[in-house]
This record gives structure tokens, C-alpha cells and sequence, in this order.
């Protein structure tokens, strides 16, 4: 149908393109949503964002038809009685609140996915302030908790590992698929094809695995072997640069290829790196982190971008333990789906019929809202104000390209109901966020961002943590019959 008052500057079957931005766990791409006559139909890269650097990747173009997808929540909904309405679910949040905030939060829990957004950081301190008995637990299906924890071995304090891929002329990967899907395949991918077309600096990347990845097809040598061989891999080259640990019993191809992967690095210091699997333990990328500085390898070390400054989550295993003891009172999961993707040992379906009260947003009706009593339709991205983190802590905005398709709410706008307020339109708690950042003149500093999709001079700057310790390593032993190996699916 012709609009009777046609919107200001849109034409009838003219792409018009928007910079947004799209997250990943948790992690932000930059975007541009085109779109045709108010609906948005595709998605292509934002040159100026590092995190898609004018590129994307099946998980960004599908974000269209997520959006359009016909099984997406529609309406809120109880258990017990079907479909219900927001106002309904406030009355009924009202009672387990009141009890909350008489024990100054104690009995509140909180479940969120990576919180790299800096509007929903500052919004989840607020409530752990008013409420500071209350308890945040983080769950991420796809996490890097031993990278994490390699690190704090390393240096001592949490970093984050950015590789420049596009400075480095030999790589090895233990274990380790930069260039397969995940949150920074684009920006890696990019990377390593930039130098690949410098034909002085082609250089060579060497890959030890034991199942096939993208990074392993491009390989200039790649050796498959058992996953508990891959870290007397990283012990070898450690001791070819000195470290002096117990030397590990390699059969003799695997050694052969050691050596010539040990001659390549060591000739090229200052352009050698090498990168650890997620799979790996964290004293082996501790002992990487080493090796690395060793080799001078270009690395960035930042401080990491998906927390909150004085605040550490609580683990699904600290709910599983408050929810066995009767502690929980009310039990809010918004925007993950632990049900479906924690360990099974915990049994959450069953677990969280302990809360007294639960309530879970998400896109649609998943697992986790199988086994809570109310569940609330998030908005998609395309449709709501927020803000994210790429992983270097640079910021985007998300900005919507056309109203809510269903009766859906963003997180920004269901937080203040667990704090007793009412819902703050998302647009003016993202400003609220930004209005110091942006000076004087805040909405032509406003405006300016959202045309580029990113917050200028944003990324987390980089830290000089000293030298790596180097760490003591568990005895590892042979393994006998089947080694089972955990990867994510690189579709979905």
C-alpha cells in the first residue's frame, strides 16, 4: 500500500543502508543493513569497523532471516497459562521483587550471555548496587576459559590476545583455527590474506590438529595427531627456544616436523607467532604466551573488553549449588539458552523448577523457556537500540531499522522491571550512556556515530604486562584407546 504521509527521505524501491551492528558471542561486527521500503533485506560488511572490515560471514547474513524467522516469541507467555502480556508479568514479578529487595538482593540471580555492550554493563552494576546481595552469572556456550586462565598464569592479571596476523610471516597453530568461524574470523581472514598478497612476505603457516579446520586446508604443512600430542608440540618448541623443560617422547614424523617448524620461527623473530587451541590446557597457553615472547611475536595484549570493572560472574555451577539449597528466589535468564548448551551434569530443566519465580527472554522459544515459568520475546537486533564491544574494545551502536515486529522488548528496556523501575525506551538509555563521551555539541557527536557505525577512538589500548612467566607444566601421560575432542559446529 503507498503511504498516505510518505517518511522523510525514503523513495519507493531505493535501497536505503544503515551502519548498525551485529553481535556474535556477544562480540560486535559492524554492519550495513540495507534496506528496501522500510524493511531491511540485506546485510553487507562496515569498511570501518574492525571487526568486519567491510566483509561478512554466514552468521551476519543470516541475521536477516533470523529476523523475518516465522518461529521467533511473539507475545510473553506463562507456563502454566498460556499466552499472557507484559503488564500481567510485572503484577506477577512484583511479589518475588518485594521479597528480593527486603534482603537487599539476596536470593536475585542474574544470567546473561558476554557482556560486551557498555549500556548493559552500566546498567547490571546499577541493579548490583541497589541490590548488592544479588548474583551475576555469566554463560557463554562457545567460551575461552582456558585462554583465559593461560593468560593469568603468564602475566599474573586477565588479558586478551589479539594476534596481527598481517605481521607475521610464519605461524604455527596447535589446536588452533583462527581462521575458522567465530567472532573474529573476518577480521583474522583479512589479515592473513593481506599478507599472503605481498609475494616478499608470503612466509608459511604451519598447522598440528586432529581434525580438519579451514586453517588447516590453507596450510603450507600441516601434521594430524592426537589431541593429547598437541601440547608436547608446544613443549618441544619451548625447549628449542630455551626453556629447558622434560623432553616430551614424539614418534619420529612428529618430531621431524617439530624441528623444521623450531628452525623456521627461531629465523624468524619479531614475524613468528604462535597460536594455541581453546582445547589446550591452560599452563600449555601460558607456556605459548612464553614462546611468543621469546620470538617477539606481533601480539597485542588488552585488557579484557566483556566485563565489568570491579565485578566478577558467578558460574551455571554456583546457580546449580544455590538452586539445590532452596536460595533462589527469583531467577532471571536473559538472552542465553543455558539449558540447552551448559554441561549436562547440571541438569538445569530439572534445577530450575527449584526458583521460586524464573523468567527467560529470548528470540524464541528455546529450551530455557521450556523449563521457566514465564518467558519474554527479546527484540532482534535489527529492531532495538544498544550498543557493543568488538574484541579489540572498539564501540559500534546498534540502531533499528524498523519498529518491533511482535510484542518483543530489548534487554536495555527488561533490566530496569528487575529493579522495580518501569521500562526506559532503549534509544534514551544508550544516549544516557554516550552524553558525557560526546562534549558540547553530543548530537552532532551523535549523529556522526551513527553514520559510521563506530565510536571513534573507542579500542581498549594495549598493555605492556613485562615477561611471561614460564610455567610449570602437569605430567601428561599417553593416552589409551579413543580421545574424544569437543569442537564447535562451524555452521551454527
Amino acid at each position: 500500500m503507498p503511504y498516505v504521509r510518505a517518511p522523510e527521505q525514503l523513495l519507493p524501491g531505493v535501497p536505503a543502508r544503515y551502519a548498525t551492528t551485529l553481535s556474535l558471542s556477544g562480540w560486535a561486527r559492524g554492519v550495513h543493513a540495507i534496506a528496501v521500503d522500510g524493511r531491511p533485506i540485506k546485510i553487507e560488511g562496515n569498511p570501518l569497523h574492525p571487526g568486519s572490515l567491510g566483509a561478512t560471514d554466514v552468521f551476519a547474513e543470516a541475521a536477516i532471516l533470523d529476523l523475518y524467522d516465522p518461529d521467533r516469541s511473539r507475545t510473553v507467555t506463562e507456563r502454566v497459562n498460556g499466552i499472557a502480556s507484559w503488564d500481567m508479568f510485572e503484577r506477577a514479578l512484583s511479589g518475588p521483587l518485594s521479597t528480593v529487595r527486603g534482603e537487599r538482593g539476596r536470593g536475585l540471580h542474574l544470567v546473561t550471555g558476554r557482556v560486551t555492550s557498555p549500556t548493559l554493563a552500566r546498567q547490571i552494576d546499577a541493579l548490583l548496587r541497589a541490590l548488592p546481595e544479588a548474583v551475576w552469572h555469566v554463560h557463554e556456550a562457545i567460551d575461552e576459559a582456558n585462554a583465559e586462565r593461560g593468560a593469568e598464569l603468564a602475566f599474573g592479571r586477565p588479558l586478551r590476545v589479539l594476534p596481527r596476523l598481517d605481521r607475521a610471516e610464519t605461524i604455527l597453530c596447535v589446536g588452533a583455527d583462527p581462521l575458522g568461524a567465530g567472532p573474529d574470523q573476518i577480521r583474522l581472514s583479512r589479515a592473513f590474506a593481506e599478507r599472503r598478497r605481498d609475494p616478499t612476505r608470503f612466509g608459511r603457516l604451519y598447522v598440528a590438529e586432529s581434525a580438519l579446520t579451514l586453517t588447516g586446508v590453507k596450510a603450507d604443512a600441516r601434521r594430524a595427531m592426537p589431541p593429547l600430542e598437541q601440547a608436547a608440540i608446544l613443549t618441544s618448541i619451548a625447549n628449542a627456544l630455551g626453556a629447558g623443560l622434560a623432553a616430551p617422547d614424539l614418534p619420529e614424523a612428529t618430531r621431524r616436523f617439530v624441528q623444521a617448524v623450531a628452525a623456521d620461527l627461531t629465523a624468524h623473530q619479531g614475524r613468528a607467532l604462535v597460536l594455541a587451541g581453546p582445547a589446550l590446557p591452560p599452563e600449555w597457553h601460558a607456556l605459548t604466551h612464553w614462546i611468543n615472547a621469546r620470538l617477539q611475536a606481533p601480539v597485542d595484549l588488552i585488557a579484557p573488553p566483556d566485563g565489568i570493572e570491579g565485578r566478577t560472574p558467578a558460574t551455571l555451577a554456583d546457580l546449580a549449588q544455590a538452586l539445590d539449597r532452596g536460595s533462589v528466589t527469583c531467577l532471571a535468564i536473559l538472552g542465553a539458552n543455558p539449558v540447552a548448551t551448559a554441561p549436562a551434569d547440571l541438569d538445569l530443566a530439572r534445577r530450575i523448577a527449584r526458583a521460586r519465580f524464573s523468567v527467560h527472554a529470548g528470540l524464541h522459544g528455546d529450551e530455557t523457556a521450556g523449563a521457566t515459568r514465564w518467558h519474554l520475546p527479546l527484540t532482534h537486533a535489527l529492531e532495538s537500540w544498544s550498543d557493543l564491544r568488538a574484541t579489540d574494545g572498539t564501540v559500534s551502536l546498534v540502531q533499528p531499522l524498523l519498529r518491533p515486529l511482535y510484542d518483543g522488548r530489548s534487554l536495555h528496556e527488561i533490566l530496569p522491571l528487575l529493579a522495580g523501575h518501569t521500562a526506559t525506551a532503549g534509544y534514551a538509555l544508550v544516549r544516557e550512556t554516550w552524553r558525557a563521551r560526546g562534549g558540547g555539541d553530543f548530537e552532532g557527536w551523535w549523529r556522526r556515530c551513527l553514520h559510521d557505525g563506530v565510536v571513534a577512538d573507542s579500542a581498549a589500548p594495549i598493555v605492556d604486562p613485562g615477561a611471561p612467566r614460564l610455567p610449570s607444566l602437569p605430567e601428561t601421560r599417553p593416552a589409551e584407546g579413543l580421545t574424544v575432542e569437543l569442537r564447535p559446529d562451524p555452521s551454527i
